[in-house]
């Protein structure tokens, strides 16, 4: 566990209404096909020419010169939410994921240091599945790790190079993976496509060994 004398304060503030994209980029819907794939633009202004930014306070979670190492964070890169609303921080300098309550209560640790099951070399983003599992992209191992709700690890498959930058499970259960290309997961046939768009555009499928 590293713990500095310059503990951050997580602060978690959701995006109300976030209207400030220059009106400029902002077009009016135009629906087209290119190379088979949909593509989709806009022609005008959203929110015509007066775009506001409106931000609420809400909740913070950890304490300045706090005595509980639960509630110290160093480097806390993602944060999500569960189903029932529990707030799960990635806290990425201490390699571990803390889940907290609605009232920001600690509940449990996730994850540590180390080259075996539910450990961690290098984490950025993670997100959360329907039933619980939480999913690590580890860029070092180039890995991505499951972890059920027991802190036990149930699955993981490797990435041939490039590493996922971030990622989120739909509710379809797919998981999109940002890379150079597009990568998508389907939790329900075990497979992964890849599309590389950096080159030739070519696409690839892999069950979850790769």
């Amino acid at each position: 566990m590293r713990i500095f004398n310059c503990r951050l304060i997580f602060l978690i503030i959701p995006v109300i209404w976030l209207n400030a994209f220059d009106s400029s980029i902002l077009f009016a819907q135009k629906i087209e096909t290119i190379d088979g794939i949909r593509v989709v633009s806009n022609d005008k202004p959203m929110w015509e020419n007066e775009p506001k930014v409106s931000l609420s306070f809400v909740q913070r979670i950890g304490v300045l010169e706090s005595k509980d190492e639960n509630y110290m964070f160093y480097q806390p890169f993602d944060v999500a939410l569960d189903s029932d609303e529990n707030i799960y921080v990635l806290d990425g300098g201490n390699l571990r994921i803390q889940k907290f309550d609605t009232n920001g209560k600690f509940l449990s640790s996730f994850g540590r240091k180390g080259w075996g099951p539910a450990e961690f070399e290098y984490i950025e983003r993670f997100d959360i599945a329907k039933n619980g599992d939480l999913y690590v992209g580890d860029r070092n191992k180039r890995l991505m790790i499951v972890i059920n709700q027991d802190g036990k690890e149930v699955r993981r498959f490797r990435f041939e190079k490039q590493v996922p930058a971030g990622f989120n499970i739909l509710e379809s259960g797919e998981i999109i993976i940002q890379t150079q290309g597009e990568v998508s997961f389907d939790l329900e046939s075990h497979t992964t496509t890849i599309i590389d768009v950096s080159k030739e555009r070519l696409m690839r499928k892999f069950d979850t060994n790769g």
